[in-house]
This record gives structure tokens, C-alpha cells and sequence, in this order.
């Protein structure tokens, strides 16, 4: 049967719109469901503002979409006129009123924007405006989260700490050659009470760092529930791709078998145009799933490397509670002269502490490059 004119213009119509959207280009869904709405001044800069009384209720929508960036500006009477705003599963987003500037996403393709006025006094108004969350930006989005996720495991005072145990090292390694060059002489009182004075002050700073190990963990926990979060979005976004991809590969394969067998020259024409899109469309879907994927990879082991950071911090945090313990104990031990310097000699031990330190610096390097690895992955469209 020939293809009458109408019908080969209407397919043309749904390959050109299939090709949009892979593309991610907003598409308003129809006449009464725009993607801005604005009143008063910002609908008419004639106007001085809305009206009285007023109750508005609109949806903005664009097709297709999976998340919308929302943005809002104006001024709103704060005591009584309320602007309101729904997603598509009818879950309130926010309620505003004053001076509001707000930028967000939500999910979906749609959004209800309700808003009333009384009787009384008004103000300039609103605008709303939606569109599509462009696959780049929300890649750039994760990106930049993870990145801020890192650099917050390497600033939770653990810097801090390492060169307060440098320091405190160096003090103990000095005090241990002293005891070691004194093994032979009379121990004085003096020498004794130097010695105990500083293990003690060394035991309480040992105590006050260990004693941050619950506020690090909880913010530790925070961020990895930050990564959780973040990795769900990537997969998703590769379960999307994933999707489209089959569904063109779908649609090439059973437009190349109708074009097989049809034997109407016009009709093959317009098989061989769908063809020709989907086979312009699916490299570019391979191309954007590289770009996740390899996110996705180094999401899983920056995480990976973190958690390592995490119980290392933890375990040094740990040690430093037992060894402040020991260093108070002993310190009072030798100003009750229970103990000879030589013993005092013996419980500074420096390896395991230097051992702890060692492994965390070399974690935080290491993280450090993956790091940079994250920030030079780039977001590709095209092969």
C-alpha cells in the first residue's frame, strides 16, 4: 500500500522528536502546560502588581523529562498571599512568600504551581520557569559533589592531629635519649619530675584527640551516606542510557526488517531516514554511557579508598586513647618514684604510632590522585 504524503510527514515528525529528546532538548508538552508562568510585574512591567484575591493554580511540564531545574523570582505579600508548588506525585515541594530567588531540581516531568491572594495588600509578583536537566550538567553535578565529599574526609582534623603527634614524637624522642644518657648517673628528682610533667601533658593532648574519634566517625558516616546517594544517581542515569539504547537498537533492527521486505520505493525511503537517525542517535547513547561508567568506576574506588582512610583514622584515633593512658599512668608512677627512668624509657614506643602515620599519609596521597582523576573525567556526547 503507497504511503499517502500525510502519513510519511507525521513519521518523519516522530523520528525528528525521538531524535530531540536523546538529545535532551526540552519540548513543551502542550499549549496549556508551558515551562514559565508569571504574574503580575513579571507578566506585565505596566502593571504594579497582581490582584487581590486572586487563585491561580498551573502546570508546567516538558515531555519526556525525568528532572526538571525550577527557578522562581518576585516578590509576594508575607502574611497571607502564598505561593505554593507540587511535583508530579502531588508531594508539596515548598510553600513561599516575601522576596524569593530559588533554584532547585525536582523529579519528574511536571510541576503544579498554585498560588492565592486575600483581599489585602499584594505585591509585584512572581516568575516560574522549568527545564530539563540537561545529562551533562547533571554529571558536572555529581562530579562536583563527590569531589567536595573527598575533600571533606581530608579536613576533619586529622591534619591537625598528625602534627600534633610529630610534634609530640619529637618531644618523647628527645626525652628518651636524655633517659638514655642518664642511665648510668644519679636520676634526680628534677630530671624525674621534667620527665612525668611532659608525658602527662603529651597523655591529655593523646586523650583530647582520641576523644574527637566519635564526632570524626559521625562525619566520616555522613559523607559516605553523600556517596551513596551520589552513586544511586549515576546508576541510574547509566540504567537510563541503557534503556534508550536498546530501545533505538529495537526500533533499527525491526525497521531494518520491514525495509527487507517492503517493496514500495517511497516507503523504503522513509525506513532508510529512520535508519539513518537511529544510527546517528545510538553512538552517541554508547558514547554518553563511557562517560558514566567511567564515573562510576572511580566513584566506586575513591569510595573504596575512603572507607580505608576512614578505619586507618579510626585505629590511630584508638591508639592514641590507649597510649595516652599509658603515658599518664607511667607519669604518675615516676613523680610517686614507683618507676626508674629506664622503665619510662622503655614505654615510649615510637613504630606504631609512626607506622599509623605513615599509612595515613600514604592513603591521603593516594586519594589525592584519584581525586584528580575525578576532576579530569569529562562528560562526551560523541565518539
Amino acid at each position: 500500500m503507497m504511503m499517502t504524503l500525510f502519513s510519511f510527514i507525521k513519521k518523519i515528525q516522530g523520528l525528528i522528536l525521538l531524535g530531540l529528546m536523546s538529545t535532551v532538548i526540552a519540548i513543551p508538552a502542550n499549549a496549556q502546560s508551558p515551562t514559565s508562568y508569571a504574574i503580575g510585574q513579571y507578566a506585565d512591567p505596566t502593571k504594579a502588581g497582581y490582584d487581590n484575591n486572586l487563585k491561580l493554580s498551573k502546570i508546567l511540564s516538558i515531555l519526556g523529562a525525568n528532572e526538571l531545574e525550577v527557578s522562581i523570582i518576585g516578590q509576594i505579600e508575607k502574611r497571607y498571599d502564598h505561593l505554593t508548588l507540587y511535583d508530579s506525585h502531588n508531594k508539596e515541594i515548598g510553600k513561599y512568600n516575601g522576596d524569593i530567588y530559588e533554584q532547585f531540581t525536582v523529579k519528574g516531568a511536571s510541576i503544579r504551581v498554585d498560588f492565592k491572594s486575600d483581599r489585602r495588600t499584594t505585591d509585584k509578583g512572581f516568575r516560574i520557569k522549568i527545564s530539563l536537566r540537561l545529562p551533562a550538567k547533571v554529571f558536572k553535578d555529581i562530579k562536583k559533589k563527590l569531589l567536595a565529599a573527598s575533600y571533606r574526609f581530608l579536613n576533619l582534623g586529622t591534619s591537625e592531629a598528625s602534627e600534633k603527634i610529630s610534634q609530640n614524637v619529637q618531644v618523647l624522642k628527645t626525652l628518651q635519649t636524655k633517659m638514655q644518657q642518664m642511665q648510668q648517673t644519679p636520676q634526680t628528682n628534677a630530671f624525674i619530675e621534667q620527665v612525668a610533667n611532659k608525658l602527662m601533658l603529651i597523655a591529655q593532648t593523646y586523650n583530647e584527640l582520641a576523644a574527637m574519634n566519635l564526632w570524626i566517625m559521625k562525619a566520616h558516616q555522613e559523607q559516605f551516606d553523600i556517596l551513596k546517594g551520589l552513586k544511586k544517581q549515576t546508576q541510574y542515569q547509566i540504567h537510563q542510557i541503557e534503556l534508550k539504547k536498546q530501545g533505538y537498537e529495537d526500533s533499527l533492527d525491526q525497521t531494518q526488517t520491514q525495509l527487507e521486505n517492503t517493496l514500495d520505493n517511497f516507503e523504503q525511503q522513509m525506513m532508510q531516514l529512520s535508519m539513518a537517525g537511529y544510527e546517528s542517535i545510538i553512538p552517541s547513547l554508547h558514547a554518553q554511557e563511557e562517560s558514566w561508567n567511567e564515573l562510576d568506576k572511580l566513584q566506586n574506588t575513591l569510595e573504596a579508598k575512603l572507607r580505608l582512610h576512614s578505619n586507618y583514622i579510626g585505629l590511630f584515633l584508638d591508639t592514641l586513647k590507649v597510649n595516652g593512658q599509658i603515658y599518664q599512668e607511667f607519669a604518675q608512677a615516676a613523680l610517686m618514684r614507683q618507676k626508674t627512668i629506664l622503665t619510662l624509657s622503655q614505654t615510649i614506643k615510637f613504630p606504631q604510632f609512626c607506622d599509623n602515620l605513615t599509612k595515613i599519609v600514604k592513603n591521603e596521597r593516594d586519594i589525592r590522585q584519584w581525586i584528580k582523576k575525578t576532576q579530569d573525567s569529562e562528560w562526551s556526547v560523541s565518539q
